[in-house]
């Protein structure tokens, strides 16, 4: 494998950006846009069975990167990067205008980690995704090895990475750790235990008060213990944040009341992007586990007006509802996207069309329910058939609805104009 296409002169000597997604050795003319103008690359390196094929790639880019501020760097974790991962190390070194830095988890390796705090000042430092299998372990054994050691991090907005979640804590206490942070993703595997979810909470509370965007990506792989099940209680301590933003997966449904629900309104007034793990992780031929009763989504509604966004799991639904005789509560007004996850949908066709119904009532016409499930070891046809006859349901009700409202909006004039109704 040779990149002799490095060495030519750049096609685009202006470019500012380049995104490149390479699928087996299809990486020859990435040179040929590789411009000392560029500011922002994104690469993608997909289905390399060879580790110094990448390796030399990373390396060729060596120097020819000097006014880059973004970088981000994706690739698949079946194969052993080893070689790859000390050449991007020896990269960062030649990006001295770096601030934006996302690679995936499985790279932030000591020697990428030293070579980050001791040239670079990043504002974000983030995973392009979540990897938890056992190639990604195999990098990181002991968890991350990310250190708030010296001041190169301290001005960080935005932090992803993932690690044991017993040494997250200790992690977030250093003197030089990022307290102006703003956007945190964090992921941790093997999680047995939710009360430490809350002692690192309780410490990232205090440390960084400006959060405002949290994600938490926390799997036991295999049976849940009841102890590791995340309830309401191990969250609160967020209540003291002014989220906006909200994400929480994990491989048991999220436990929380009405209540609580009144509670998370009341301190995140202003937020719209709201993920309660809507796809908890159901094995095939289990009883699927309780959720939210989907019928008391307006309690949603009313806790979040901003709600642009949300995710959560409902319980089983398998009772008629009728919308024309039951009461009504607050509709949705800024929801663009519902996102049901793993929840079970009956097959029966007034069941269906009673939650078709709600929701069109409850929801924006232009609004959308998603239910693609990727973690779905049930029925998955039976799942996809019954939510797609809700959304096809919906959206007839939808303009239903609307040909009424228009045709109200044209009889008032002429209802307000009949002699009885004159001033």
């Amino acid at each position: 494998m040779s990149f002799e296409a490095l060495g030519r002169p750049v096609f685009l000597p202006n470019i500012r950006r380049l995104k490149w997604q390479a699928f087996g050795h299809s990486i020859r003319g990435m040179g040929l846009f590789t411009s000392p103008s560029l500011k922002t690359v994104e690469l993608g390196l997909f289905m390399f069975g060879i580790d110094d094929i990448i390796a030399q790639l990373i390396k060729s880019l060596h120097g020819r990167l000097p006014k880059v501020e973004s970088f981000s760097l994706d690739v698949e974790p079946r194969f052993d990067l080893r070689a790859t991962i000390r050449a991007v190390a020896t990269l960062l070194k030649s990006m001295p205008k770096l601030s934006i830095l996302s690679l995936p988890p499985f790279f932030l390796t000591e020697s990428v980690v030293s070579v980050v705090a001791s040239h670079l000042k990043l504002n974000a430092l983030v995973e392009n995704k979540h990897s938890y299998d056992e190639m990604a372990k195999r990098y990181n054994e002991d968890g991350c090895r990310l250190s708030f050691a010296s001041e190169a991090l301290s001005q960080l907005e935005s932090l992803g990475f993932h690690t044991d979640i017993h040494q997250a804590p200790d992690l977030f206490q250093s003197r030089w750790a990022p307290r102006g942070l703003k956007h945190l993703s964090f992921g941790s595997r093997g999680v047995t235990d939710a009360a430490w979810l809350r002692s690192f909470l309780e410490t990232l509370v205090s440390i960084c008060p400006l959060l405002e965007d949290l994600q938490l990506h926390l799997y036991t792989h295999g049976n849940v213990p009841e102890r590791a099940h995340i309830s309401f209680q191990h969250i609160a301590p967020l209540l003291h944040l002014g989220l906006t933003k909200l994400v929480i997966r994990h491989d048991s449904p999220f436990r929380y009341s009405i209540q609580d629900v009144v509670s998370m309104g009341r301190a995140w007034q202003h937020m719209a992007h709201l993920i309660l793990n809507n796809e908890p992780l159901i094995i095939r031929g289990a009883e699927a586990p309780p959720g939210f009763d989907l019928f008391s989504l307006f309690i949603f509604a009313e806790a979040f007006p901003e709600l642009q966004v949300l995710g959560i799991y409902f319980t089983p639904v398998s009772r008629v509802f009728n919308v024309i005789e039951e009461e009504l509560g607050p509709r949705f007004m800024k929801l663009q996207t519902l996102w049901v996850g793993g929840s079970v949908m009956s097959r029966d066709g007034p069941v269906i069309e009673g939650v078709a119904l709600f929701l069109a009532d409850i929801m924006p016409s232009e609004s959308r329910l998603h239910y693609e499930y990727s973690m779905w070891y049930q029925d998955q046809e039976h799942y996809n058939d019954t939510w797609r006859r809700v959304v096809d349901s919906m959206q007839v009700s939808m303009k239903a609805m609307q040909v009424y409202h228009r045709r109200m909006t044209c009889i008032a004039p002429a209802i307000g104009g009949l002699p009885g109704n004159a001033a």
